[in-house]
């Protein structure tokens, strides 16, 4: 008789499986969050409450901190940028150049103030717009002392 029943009639429509499968339980295993005592299941490796917390923590507090792009721009178009005073050549009292040295500072000055720049942070627009003050001179010099060089190497200051 068993041969001529058909198996349906011992298994589910859905999911398949014998009528008299038995589920196993299992206990569940538990752990306590260190921060909030909350009883998590073990299949997670982080709580939940905890993790929602975290993305509303107020930014941190670097408001003196920020200040830092602006005075490293200022040192160097002020503090750098006087170093390349050392290489301008005035050979007859009617106009000067920069020499290969007072070019590499100008790039020094200008990459400088172009990283504090880009490296600022944008929630502090005040200390974004000082430092963008500092990096306008500092790319003007940089373009004034690359092109006085170059255009004493290629002989168009000599008039």
């Amino acid at each position: 008789m068993a041969l001529s029943v058909p198996l349906s009639r011992f298994t589910p429509r859905v999911g398949g499986g014998s009528a008299f499968y038995v589920r196993q339980h299992r206990e569940r295993v538990m752990w306590i969050c260190p921060k909030c005592k909350e009883s998590i299941e073990d299949q997670f490796d982080s709580c939940w409450k905890c993790a929602g917390a975290a993305l509303h923590e107020p930014p941190p507090n670097d408001s003196l901190l920020v200040w830092m792009y602006p005075a490293f721009s200022l040192l160097s178009l002020f503090g750098i940028g006087a170093l390349a005073d050392f290489f301008w050549r005035s050979p007859h009292h009617a106009g000067g150049y920069f020499s290969l040295g007072g070019a590499v500072f100008g790039i020094i000055v200008s990459v400088i103030c172009t990283w504090m720049f880009f490296s600022c942070p944008l929630r502090h627009w005040f200390v974004k717009l000082v430092t963008l003050l500092f990096l306008i001179p500092a790319l003007g010099f940089g373009v004034i002392t690359v092109g006085s060089f170059v255009f004493h190497v290629l002989g168009y200051d000599a008039a």
